[in-house]
């Protein structure tokens, strides 16, 4: 767990990190009362990368992330990404560019599921995406590998803002693939 930090990085940071070309995992690990700031891109509360992403049992709350571009609160990225039973509360999330998550997952076979976002406020000068992929930013790869096969299962926003300057736009729950029983409750989207 990290709790009670600030961070403060030039290039790419989270505040739990796993990345390797294939298996990165983290499971039961925890971002709580810590500020995350960054001048690069790629940052986040918690966040894995490589093929067969897994990230699960994981939370980020009481959090501020602050990045120049692509930032996620908790985010995996590249090829069959995992991202199951998390929550993303009380947390303060901005970006000055592209690229702006609560929980999301690139690549194809992609499966987030039993994730909340709870009271948390999103703000970019581009594209937001609550839960799901982060289109036209670093959580997503080309048009073909979108994704089709991905699911959005049984996630929750409730309590929730966001503020989205973009052409492309502000997804409550991915444009992609299958988004099955989410609800979203007491929230305010601008775009």
């Amino acid at each position: 767990s990290v709790l009670d930090s600030v961070i403060y990085h030039h290039g790419n940071v989270g505040c739990i990190c796993a990345s390797s070309d294939s298996g990165s995992e983290i499971v039961n690990c925890h971002v709580k009362s810590t500020k995350c700031t960054q001048n690069g891109k790629y940052a986040g509360g918690i966040v894995a990368s490589g093929v067969e992403t897994t990230i699960k049992n994981c939370s980020v709350s009481n959090s501020q992330l602050n990045c120049r571009s692509d930032t996620g609160g908790i985010a995996g990225s590249c090829k069959d990404v995992k991202i199951s039973n998390v929550c993303v509360k009380s947390c303060d999330l901005e970006c000055d560019k592209g690229g702006l998550g609560g929980v999301v997952a690139d690549g194809v076979k992609t499966e987030i599921t039993d994730s909340l976002i709870h009271t948390v406020d999103l703000t970019a000068r581009s594209n937001i995406s609550f839960v799901g992929k982060v289109n036209y930013g670093r959580f997503v790869g080309p048009e073909d590998s979108n994704g089709e096969d991905g699911l959005v299962k049984s996630c929750s926003v409730i309590n929730c803002s966001a503020t989205g300057a973009s052409e492309y736009g502000l997804d409550i729950f991915s444009k992609r693939g299958i988004v099955k029983d989410c609800f979203v409750e007491n929230s305010e989207i601008t775009t």
